[in-house]
């Protein structure tokens, strides 16, 4: 499943379509939550990935230590 990230929306419609995908992804493989261990999150440098904040990646503007784990981490257990 390819998506567009549409990343000059800003991050929280990136992360919105992000928990969008897997959604999708869960619900064609008939998975629940308790199924999933994790989940990878590949994101332009720089950045800090022990805390999954992107730090000021040059192709994404306005993206100032963001921080994306968090961000889906919150999304995902107010879904």
């Amino acid at each position: 499943l390819q998506v567009l990230t549409n990343a000059a929306e800003g991050p929280s419609a990136v992360v919105g379509r992000i928990i969008e995908v897997i959604q999708k992804i869960m619900s064609r493989s008939d998975l629940e939550r308790e199924d999933v261990m994790g989940i990878g999150i590949g994101a332009p440098g720089p950045l800090n990935v022990r805390t999954g904040v992107v730090i000021s990646p040059p192709n994404l503007r306005g993206w100032h230590n963001v921080p994306l784990k968090g961000l889906v981490e919150q999304k995902r257990y107010a879904s």
